[in-house]
């Protein structure tokens, strides 16, 4: 799960996220300035995402594998090419709530949407592939709805592009 925020920021930039990562109650969540002369590395890049208003040093992440997330003043970042999609135009638009989606959408975690005392709702994931063609085998069950496709690979392409294209989009 994400446990580390490494950020390369410009001066006033850096100012303000250090300000919002002391004030806010971030959960077990820790910033890190990310100073390339000195890391080289990000320390477990499974837990961690990348956030900077530099396009250079987001496109180097990005291409590690690291969840990147963009801070987008005058620099743009849509014409770089290599799929930097979580885009923020002020550093108050960061929230643990933000960080935590744009983690799990990169590592293709399902997002939990409610849990009560006996019930959990969550997105689809990849996984869910057989028990999906269990429920649908029951026709009163699945009697008003769209039936999956009958070949399991184009069903499972068909989720895999709705992860992939929908959430990111809609948020779910």
């Amino acid at each position: 799960m994400l446990r580390y925020v490494y950020y390369y920021l410009e001066e006033q930039n850096r100012i303000q996220i250090v300000g919002l990562a002391t004030l806010a109650e971030w959960n077990g969540i820790t910033f890190k300035e990310f100073l390339p002369e000195k890391m080289g590395e990000i320390e477990f890049p499974n837990e961690a995402i990348f956030l900077s208003d530099n396009i250079k040093q987001a496109e180097e992440k990005k291409r590690e594998g690291i969840p990147v997330t963009f801070l987008e003043l005058g620099e743009t970042c849509y014409d770089s090419g290599i799929g930097i999609r979580y885009i923020f135009k002020t550093v108050e638009a960061v929230t643990r709530e933000y960080l935590t989606e744009v983690y799990c959408r990169e590592h293709r975690i399902p997002l939990e949407i409610l849990e009560t005392r006996r019930c959990k709702v969550r997105e689809i994931d990849e996984r869910d592939l057989e028990r999906l063609y269990e429920i649908y085998a029951v026709p009163q069950i699945t009697q008003y709805m769209e039936p999956l496709f009958a070949n399991r690979q184009d069903e499972l392409d068909y989720i895999r592009s709705y992860i992939d294209t929908i959430y990111p989009l809609y948020g779910f």
